[in-house]
């Protein structure tokens, strides 16, 4: 069993099944993502283009997940999903 998607800043009920709802079910399946093909995914599911405010929140969840892989944490600005704004 992995690691819940909701030990990740900003990662709520709601987000994590949206991920769930991709495949995405523990931090773990988020390693070496791309945050774009995640977000992309979604607004397939969904039928609609998503707040892009999920791409944000997608690219925070792939370093978190990098970042745990390598036993290594994000600095206190990258927990911040709105820091990861284009």
């Amino acid at each position: 069993m992995g690691t819940s998607l909701q030990v990740i800043p900003g990662i709520g009920k709601k987000m994590e099944k949206h991920l769930q709802s991709i495949g995405y079910n523990f931090v773990e399946d988020l390693e070496n993502e791309n945050p774009d093909d995640i977000y992309n995914k979604h607004c397939i599911h969904d039928g609609h283009q998503v707040d892009r405010c999920c791409l944000y929140a997608y690219r925070l969840c792939v370093a978190f997940a990098n970042a745990k892989a390598r036993g290594e944490e994000l600095d206190e600005k990258q927990l911040l999903w709105y820091n990861w704004k284009d």
